[in-house]
């Protein structure tokens, strides 16, 4: 089961809206995105952290460079899921 089914349910029986979350996350050499871990969260839930890690692992960023080679960057990434309307 995808970690983001039901997760309308979990809104729902908590009377949620949306749920802030701040990972932590790693850019690698190639702008790829990996979650390293959640920093905070407003409502704990399994559900809620495999979909914002999922959402997180989806993005990809610029290559950043020093001295112009590509570097792996770690950096905060807040995010907000919102209930289904």
């Amino acid at each position: 089961r995808s970690p983001s089914r039901g997760l309308g349910d979990v809104y729902k029986r908590q009377g949620l809206k949306e749920a802030r979350i701040n990972l932590e996350i790693l850019i690698d050499k190639t702008g790829k995105v990996t979650v390293n871990r959640i920093l905070s969260i407003s409502f704990d839930h399994p559900r809620l952290r495999e979909a914002a890690k999922k959402a997180a692992s989806q993005a990809r960023f610029s290559i950043t460079k020093v001295n112009g080679r590509p570097v792996t960057v770690r950096g905060s990434f807040p995010m907000t899921l919102q209930a289904p309307r």
